[in-house]
């Protein structure tokens, strides 16, 4: 079983901008450390000569670019709640 100290754990905390009580960390080296110890457990798993089950495509299906007519800017419009000389108007957020 792989032991992770608590000098350890502050670290990753500290990475991570984690929080907790002082009072709480042996609970999270022994969980941690149940982490670890699972992860060898699936490291021991015999998978070098096993196949894919599934087949994993890596590209996306594409579709024709088709060029169309844009709709009239009074249609694009008609929903905003603001605009002003034919343009979507938004309150302004940076000052």
């Amino acid at each position: 079983m792989s032991r992770i100290t608590e000098v350890e754990v502050k670290r990753v905390a500290q990475l991570a901008r984690l929080r907790w009580e002082e009072k709480d960390l042996s609970a999270m080296v022994e969980e941690l450390s149940q982490v670890l110890t699972f992860v060898e457990k699936l490291n021991e798993l015999p998978i070098a000569d096993s196949t894919a089950p599934i087949s994993l495509s890596t590209q996306a299906p594409l579709r024709d670019d088709i060029v169309e007519e844009a709709p009239p800017v009074e249609v694009l419009l008609a929903n905003a709640p603001q605009s002003a000389f034919g343009l979507f108007s938004v309150p302004k957020v940076i000052e």
